[in-house]
């Protein structure tokens, strides 16, 4: 799974090796009430071997484990969704660039495909964050590749993450 570092730029958490002193991002709720992107140290991987989705957000497509959650993005609130729950509706992912980005982003997000076994490894969080994935760099309106990757927000189960966010608390 791929992870935003603190230069602002994308890593596959697969090619970090131990004792590499790599941080990573992630959205915490803490303090439910005043969320905030952190830069975390890698202690600790988490490996997985389970199904997982391929799914498109906007133009992107990136391959999530099926026990995600996604931060979906509706009027003026967020709120964690599981992909099984994505599958079956019409959502809209929170997107935005944690350490440069001035406005989310609210792209469409569909299911594209289910695969039944892989494996991969992402950063351990507590159950109070979610980790912040990049999708990919988007493109300005004249066609230019922006520098900074779009994020997407993403969590497990186990994710203990408030109801209902207040989406001005998020950038």
């Amino acid at each position: 799974m791929n992870i935003l570092t603190e230069d602002n730029t994308i890593v596959d958490s697969d090619q970090i090796s131990e004792g590499d002193e790599t941080y990573f991002c992630v959205l915490d709720f803490a303090k439910p009430k005043s969320p905030d992107y952190f830069f975390k140290s890698i202690t600790d991987m988490n490996s997985y071997n389970d199904a997982s989705v391929l799914v498109r957000i906007g133009e992107f497509q990136i391959t999530v484990p099926y026990s995600s959650t996604l931060l979906i993005s509706f009027e003026d609130t967020c709120d964690l969704i599981s992909i099984e729950g994505i599958v079956s509706g019409m959502f809209n992912a929170f997107c935005v660039n944690p350490i440069n980005g001035y406005m989310p982003s609210h792209l469409p997000v569909r299911v594209i495909d289910f695969i039944p076994e892989g494996s991969w490894s992402a950063p351990v969080i507590k159950d109070t964050s979610l980790l912040a994935v990049p999708i990919g760099y988007p493109k300005t309106a004249d066609g230019k590749t922006v520098d900074s990757p779009l994020c997407v927000m993403i969590g497990d189960n186990r994710s203990r993450v408030p109801k209902d966010i207040d989406l001005s608390l998020l950038w």
